[in-house]
């Protein structure tokens, strides 16, 4: 089975996740009076909320329709009704610290498919991309669980511009180091 829609390799995921590390270290780097009050009233935001829930909510009806389930294979028709109530419902009635929770649930299931990438990888440095994928599920239970926590952990590594700027500089060398790892060794 597919864990994505397509199948992806170990290099497209060091990639993403490298530049991905690269243009958000940039921001809190170049701007961080701007990041700041951002990520610190992130949890609140409901565009990025409803966004950001989206995705999650047909990433997994795209799971759960493409997973074989033998007992379950003719409930799977139901999806289609049952993702926009779902979703109705998730923004009507759990619209507080949605983007949050949302995030949660979107690095839970963006750790398979790099887990998958990296399985059968040859090379050791495939552990690095493991490890970053664990952290994600280790990070995202908490925050499915207690969107609150959010602030919890941002405030102290967001205290203040010159805090900022260092996490957006460790950002960016963590990003340019997956990148190197994507073009030389994956």
């Amino acid at each position: 089975m597919e864990t994505f829609f397509f199948n992806l390799t170990l290099t497209q995921a060091a990639t993403f996740v490298g530049a991905l590390g690269i243009l958000c270290g940039s921001a809190l780097l170049f701007a961080p009076s701007v990041c700041r009050p951002f990520v610190r009233d992130f949890g609140r935001n409901k565009v990025g909320g409803w966004v950001l829930a989206a995705i999650t909510l047909l990433w997994a009806a795209w799971l759960v329709k493409n997973t074989p389930m033998e007992r379950f294979e003719g409930m799977k028709s139901y999806i289609y009704i049952a993702v926009p109530v779902a979703y109705f419902l998730i923004v009507k009635y759990m619209d507080d610290l949605l983007a949050t929770r949302a995030l949660g649930a979107l690095l839970l299931l963006m750790a398979n498919p790099i887990i998958t990438a990296a399985r059968w990888h040859d090379s050791e440095w495939r552990l690095v991309m493991t490890v970053i994928a664990y952290i994600w599920v280790v990070i995202g239970i908490p925050l499915v669980l207690s969107p609150f926590l959010w602030r919890r952990w941002t405030t102290p590594l967001l205290a203040t511009d010159t805090r900022c700027r260092a996490v957006g500089a460790l950002k960016i060398i963590l990003g340019a180091f997956l990148l190197f790892l994507a073009i030389r060794i994956y």
